[in-house]
């Protein structure tokens, strides 16, 4: 098992709406039944000091303390030994909460401060960037990408399908541009090829990788159906560089994170050697082997997380980032309009944010599937409930990352993050998100 295939879930339930996004997971993995449970010692708990330092701040979580205990448990039953959740309130971060040990070999804590890669909870992030290029008049949702990455167009006389001309911002933000994963998702498969073809080390970097895959024809006809893409979010990405002049971390950084205040965030590293040293430890649990790196210079094979299926760089705006859960709920309620003194979005832009998927009406089943799923859908950059006002995205990867982000209604919002993704990982995500959504439901009103 040396190839990492690409496993996309929908987890909607009664109270929540989320994506567990498209991941680098073994092929084996995807049938997997779900590991025995592991016996872990009693885990610490540290919370946040700006909580202890704030009487305010401190007294709004009281009613939250027992979020503890349900997130302590979900960690016992799943084998993981570091966590974060966090809660906000307009703005304001009101429960914030590490688990386990950040390095449990070394006895290291997990605290509030403690850096975890967050995968594909990153596409919102990508998402309100577009948004605030589109909210600034510089990008337009339905323009068309390759008008825009035109730098990126195959040389004369190489492969071009002419039907990736119609792709537009639009499709690639809701995944409906006719990218599709049936041969591989090309954020993964293609680290060696891109890199090779244009003689480049490996791997091969995003750009490199959004150069190779548009000498490749459209997989369909772009506005016909949902087929998540890691590569539509990777092309955003190269939109924002290419409208706004500078590279994507430095843009999103500047126009969206630091005016949230979750000024600790960056793209994350692959080889351990050039991790940030508060990132704790991917536990792969030994569910991925250990193999050649996508690093042609690693000298030794490594596990999954540093470089035996992936390269986080490669992923940067589909799923590269790495934060703190306090990160997290600043970055949303920045985005929903929640936080006073930061409105990254104004009320229209956050709407068509929230507007359906443009699908096309030619469909044979449009009717019946507009019927079905009317009510739930993935916007641009976020699963949505139109019933319960909550948008969500989830995020795991190989072994070593599960994550999730959640606005509800009422200006609230909830990020939690793990260091291990348990091997039956739909059954996981479709408990643990809803017993900590709904803990967070309940007491709401008195935060």
């Amino acid at each position: 098992m040396t190839r990492p295939s690409n496993f996309v879930t929908n987890i909607l339930g009664a109270t929540f709406c989320a994506t567990f996004a498209s991941v680098a997971i073994f092929a084996a993995a995807q049938a997997a039944l779900a590991a025995p449970k592991k016996t872990l010692e009693k885990l610490p708990v540290n919370s946040s000091n700006s909580l202890k330092n704030d009487g305010h701040k401190l007294a709004n979580s009281n009613g939250l303390e027992g979020l503890d205990d349900i997130v302590l448990k979900i960690m016992k039953d799943n084998g993981i030994t570091a966590g974060q959740v966090a809660v906000g309130k307009n703005g304001q971060v009101v429960y914030s909460k590490a688990f386990g040990f950040a390095d449990k070999e070394h006895k290291v804590e997990t605290k509030c401060n403690s850096l975890f890669r967050i995968a594909s909870s990153s596409k919102p992030i990508t998402a309100v960037a577009i948004m605030t290029l589109v909210q600034q008049g510089q990008l337009s949702v339905n323009d068309k990408v390759v008008d825009i990455l035109k730098d990126y167009r195959p040389p004369a006389g190489e492969a071009f399908d002419p039907k990736l001309e119609t792709v537009t911002v639009r499709h690639l933000l809701e995944h409906t541009s006719g990218f599709s994963n049936e041969n591989g998702d090309p954020q993964f498969e293609y680290l060696r090829l891109a890199a090779q073809k244009y003689s480049l080390p490996q791997p091969a970097s995003p750009q490199a990788i959004v150069r190779y895959r548009l000498t490749k024809p459209l997989d369909r006809d772009p506005g016909l159906k949902y087929e998540y893409s890691n590569f539509g979010y990777n092309m955003l990405g190269r939109i924002i560089e290419k409208v706004s002049g500078v590279d994507y971390e430095t843009y999103v950084k500047n126009n969206v994170l630091v005016p949230a205040g979750a000024t600790s965030m960056s793209l994350g590293h692959t080889r351990q050697i050039e991790m940030s040293p508060l990132e704790v430890f991917y536990d792969d649990q030994g569910l991925g082997a250990r193999a050649w790196s996508v690093y042609a210079a690693e000298p030794e094979q490594v596990a999954s997380s540093y470089g035996a299926s992936y390269s986080q760089e490669a992923m940067d705006a589909h799923g590269g980032w790495i934060a703190t859960a306090e990160d997290l709920v600043k970055f949303i309620a920045a985005s929903d309009g929640s936080n006073s003194s930061c409105h990254l979005l104004d009320p229209d832009t956050i709407s068509l944010m929230l507007a359906p998927p443009n699908l096309a009406t030619n469909t044979k089943d449009k009717k019946k599937t507009s019927k079905k799923k009317d009510n739930k859908y993935y916007a641009k950059g976020w699963n949505f409930d139109r019933k319960t006002g909550q948008w969500a995205h989830s995020g795991a990867l190989t072994y070593g990352t599960a994550s999730f982000v959640c606005h509800l209604s009422g200006g609230v919002q909830i990020a939690a993050i793990f260091n291990h993704l348990p091997e039956n990982f739909p059954k996981f995500f479709m408990s643990m998100q809803p017993k900590i959504i709904n803990a967070v439901e309940k007491k709401k009103s008195k935060l």
